[in-house]
């Protein structure tokens, strides 16, 4: 307890801090609230434009792929996500990841929600939360898709070809030669240009 000397009486206060500790709880609550909507709208400001199928319906902002977040792995929903993501080439993405996960059977697949082999990325936004056998871990399939369009929308948003983009990564994503030719040739193999029209 505090106390404070009133010369008018002449005499030993207490001194009441509720007020003023009161008023610091109400500014720190204000300050928090706007840093906070600030921080929220960059963020969607930057998914706006990292995803062009980002869509506004009222006052209600959202990525439509983020509605089947918990949706189980299948083929068929990680095409679906490609496609709601705007992914670029996205038949050589899903080549991508058939390969990099042997089939979707790898340990780094299995244990880490990995589907590309994603090393965890330090110096662009990404959605790894850690690292585990040497590869990005993701909380969900779901996370390492955001985070390979995140890479996209990073480093090969200047590609113009899916030429280019085969030799972008044969020469920048590989960990050995010929990634190039054995993701071409999973395309063709499987026809999984066919599952984008």
């Amino acid at each position: 307890m505090l106390y404070k000397f009133n010369e008018t009486k002449l005499d030993w206060q207490k001194v009441n801090f509720m007020p003023i500790f009161t008023g610091l709880i109400v500014i720190a609550t204000i300050l928090s609230v706007f840093f906070y909507s600030l921080g929220k709208s960059s963020v969607q400001a930057q998914i706006k434009d990292d995803f062009p199928n980002y869509e506004t319906y009222g006052e209600v902002k959202y990525i439509r792929v983020f509605e089947c977040l918990n949706e189980p792995f299948s083929e068929k929903a990680l095409v679906q996500m490609l496609e709601d993501l705007n992914v670029k080439y996205p038949h050589v993405v899903l080549a991508q990841a058939i390969l990099e996960t042997g089939h979707f059977k790898s340990e780094i697949f299995k244990q880490n929600n990995n589907l590309f082999g994603m090393k965890e990325a330090k110096v662009r936004q990404h959605t790894a939360d850690g690292t585990n056998l040497g590869h990005a871990c993701y909380d969900s399939w779901q996370e390492s898709v955001i985070d390979y369009a995140l890479y996209q929308a990073r480093y090969l948003s200047h590609i113009k070809s899916e030429s280019e983009y085969l030799l972008y990564l044969n020469e920048r994503y590989a960990e050995s030669g010929n990634y190039d030719v054995t993701v071409l040739g999973l395309v063709d193999r499987l026809s999984l240009r066919e599952l984008f029209v």
